[in-house]
């Protein structure tokens, strides 16, 4: 099923709900997802601490908006990046196919990104020539299927084996069994002679640090990575509201964004890219190109009732909650964004909004999307917002504008409602049976079809709450009560927000001294933004009252052969292997068998003067050795592509989480660690953190000018779920990750 917006939400729900294996196949891989999620958070403990704590860093960002972004934009172009601003969705598109056409670009490589679906990229690409090709493993099943991704995290969700092996087998000129293995193995193959090829690479952006100008992509399988790292052009598109402040910061976002989208402490790949290759590094590209996309979102500034969709951080959480997804899949809701989220992301980014305010009824209004989101969006109060404007719009049908007014008249005094039960508990004696009611006509008969539909009770909750309410109504959330009473006054007096501006725009423009000197596109989309919150630009920094993890987190610290433990416990979780040895020789005798064991004679070993004294030379004789960038006259991603086995360095870990920190450099390229199937991570043990903000703090400490081009953090080997929730290792990076943790903890 591919998107269709000429239908009705109601029609595609229809046809979704006659399609039994898509309603399973849903169903299953969200249960999964779900389970995973709470069973992560639980383990983790404190959750509603870090819900709580993600949610303010959000607020003050999005509050913030203008001054971060402007941060952002300085220090990404002082890193070497072009950062380019587009308020529309063709602006957007134009910029990219600028850069595409001076490049002269034949292909387009590309990792998961939403933006891009939004903005129909891979179209606009095609029409000047360029072909675009989608590099995640789910992406690219359902580009072959001409299809739109139905799931965040999960996009081939509706599809089962068979039907992947009929897409695949289609594009490999044979046929290919329904195995999980051989076809990624497939894709792997396919998409390695695309990466090496492709002219630019193109990324989304999951968090942009605004203090060192850092891009951060969270990835499982590897083809980000491969993105960012062998086409000589990148191009990132980042929705504006993707800042965070601070590398601390981003702790709390890889504390929350794994653990509530799959489950997982932490993805396999989190990379940092600040800017394009450094002089002298072999890898990386050349250069480097950051599009900050508007395209709707500031539409939702200084609206009490919209402003915190911005918020999101693209988990899919909600998706797997909501009973609504859940049966009917992602293609139905007919847009980019599906789920709760999408039900009110996407009228928020229409320009045609009364066309899409129906999709905001495709919820039951239970909740669960607000409970499951780690930033704490109210997703169900924004749905009866839309709802509102709906019925008050000129664009509804007499009959709902008839059957609205009807309700208000009921619902206006509780005697008439009391009445109106009494009626409805009457007339349902001829309407049901058994405690549900069977009449299946005019709208009943929708309902009917599909589920249940319980008989009213003899008793209403009313009269209920009157015996069981002995203690009083428990008071609102301070900050909910805020939040609410902003919305109300918004709906009785000031109207839509985008009306209460203008005065606003004028004081600025009369008040304001001039701004530093930037970029035209960013001078006005930076005082669009500034207007919508209702205040001048700002260049100073914001004052702050909370900065990263909780409190009671940063105490926390494991005795150093804990951390050993807790480490190794971790990235053998994950699949990885790993081994502890009290020195070098020890490391390259265990290096020297694995690679043994596994036919690898052909090792890359990174130029770092710790790795010198592993002496592989004398452990592997027969062995063909090669490190990295020796000569510059090598083309060493091809010569990594080639290799067997790649050899690294770690630069620190973390043990919470089971991650191992790699900083590139001219001698320490990236494509070590991600081209060969098989790699050895060489970590002394005094690099053990306990927590992963305890690397990033090195990040902030160090400043935007310590900032490697490439930071990143590995958790074990390459790993995909996308083809039936069945995972399968060894995707597009090394499938076989062994880490030698070297000498003493102390």
């Amino acid at each position: 099923m591919s998107l269709d917006s000429r239908d009705t939400v109601k029609e595609r729900a229809e046809a979704a709900l006659e399609d039994d294996f898509l309603r399973q196949a849903v169903r299953f891989t969200t249960e999964r997802l779900r389970s995973g999620r709470l069973q992560a958070a639980g383990e983790h403990g404190n959750w509603e601490a870090w819900r709580e704590r993600g949610r303010q860093i959000r607020l003050h960002t999005i509050a913030h908006l203008d001054y971060y972004l402007n941060l952002f934009a300085e220090n990404a172009r002082a890193n070497g990046a072009q950062v380019h601003f587009a308020r529309t969705a063709e602006e957007a598109v134009r910029i990219v196919q600028e850069i595409a056409r001076r490049v002269q670009a034949k292909t387009v490589v590309k990792s998961k990104s939403m933006v891009t679906e939004e903005l129909h990229l891979n179209q606009a690409l095609k029409e000047i020539g360029v072909k675009a090709i989608e590099t995640d493993l789910g992406e690219y099943i359902i580009q072959l299927a001409g299809e739109a991704p139905s799931h965040i995290i999960i996009p081939a969700i509706h599809k089962n084996k068979a039907q992947i092996a009929e897409v695949l087998s289609e594009e490999a000129g044979e046929q290919l069994p329904p195995d999980t293995k051989v076809l990624a193995g497939f894709a792997r193959k396919r998409l390695r002679e695309e990466f090496l090829k492709a002219d630019i690479g193109m990324t989304g952006c999951n968090f942009a640090v605004a203090e060192t100008g850092s891009i951060c992509i969270f990835e499982n399988e590897g083809n980000a990575r491969m993105v960012s790292t062998v086409p000589k052009v990148q191009i990132t598109l980042m929705g504006m509201e993707r800042i965070v402040p601070s590398w601390a910061d981003l702790e709390v976002m890889a504390t929350l964004l794994p653990r509530s989208a799959t489950g997982q402490k932490l993805t396999v790949y989190l990379s940092g890219i600040s800017g394009p290759r450094r002089p002298g590094d072999g890898d990386g590209p050349e250069e480097m190109h950051i599009v900050i996309v508007d395209n709707g979102r500031s539409n939702q500034l200084g609206d009490p009732e919209f402003q915190e969709l911005l918020n999101c951080i693209r988990c899919g959480a909600c998706l797997n909650v909501c009973p609504v997804y859940r049966h009917i899949g992602g293609h139905a809701y007919g847009s980019t964004y599906s789920g709760p989220i999408g039900a009110v992301l996407t009228p928020a980014l229409k320009k045609n909004v009364a066309e899409w305010d129906d999709i905001a009824n495709a919820s039951s209004l239970c909740g669960a999307c607000w409970e499951a989101c780690p930033v704490k969006i109210p997703l169900h109060d924004m749905l009866v917002y839309l709802r509102r404007r709906k019925a008050e719009s000129p664009h509804r049908s007499a009959g709902e504008a008839a059957a609205m007014k009807a309700y208000g008249l009921t619902m206006a005094k509780p005697g008439r409602l009391s009445a109106a039960l009494k009626l409805a508990r009457f007339g349902q004696r001829f309407a049901g049976k058994g405690g549900e009611i069977r009449a299946r006509i005019g709208p009943l008969d929708g309902w009917i079809k599909h589920r249940a539909l319980p008989m009213l009770p003899q008793e209403s909750f009313r009269d209920r709450w009157k015996k069981l309410n002995t203690g009083g109504v428990k008071p609102h959330d301070p900050a909910v009560e805020e939040r609410l009473c902003a919305a109300l006054a918004k709906r009785r007096g000031s109207g839509d927000a985008a009306h209460v501006q203008a005065p606003v725009q004028a004081q600025i423009q009369a008040a304001s001294p001039e701004p530093a000197p930037m970029p035209d596109d960013q001078r006005a989309m930076l005082g669009h933004i500034a207007a919508k919150l209702g205040h001048p630009p700002r260049t100073a920094p914001a004052g702050r009252a909370l900065r990263g993890a909780p409190d009671f987190w940063h105490a926390f610290a494991l005795p150093p052969e804990e951390r050993r433990e807790r480490f190794a416990a971790n990235f053998r979780a994950a699949g990885g292997h790993v081994a502890s040895v009290p020195d070098l020789h020890a490391a390259s005798r265990y290096i020297a068998e694995r690679a043994a064991e596994r036919g690898a004679s052909s090792l890359l070993l990174q130029d770092a003067p710790e790795l010198a004294g592993l002496a592989l030379d004398s452990a592997m004789p027969d062995a063909c050795l090669s490190v990295w960038n020796r000569d510059p006259a090598t083309d060493w991603i091809a010569e990594a592509a080639g290799a067997d086995a790649g050899v690294v360095l770690a630069d620190c870990a973390a043990a919470y989480t089971g991650t191992v920190a790699l900083l590139s450099s001219r001698g320490r390229g990236r494509s070590v660690s991600l081209l060969p199937p098989v790699l050895f991570i060489v970590l002394p043990a005094d690099r053990i953190r306990t927590r992963l903000g305890e690397v990033f703090a090195e990040f902030d400490a160090g400043g935007r000018s310590a900032m490697p081009a490439g930071v990143h953090l590995i958790s074990g080997p390459s790993r995909s779920a996308d083809i039936e929730n069945d995972l399968t290792i060894g995707v597009h990076g090394p499938g076989d990750v062994h880490v030698i943790i070297v000498g003493s903890s102390e």
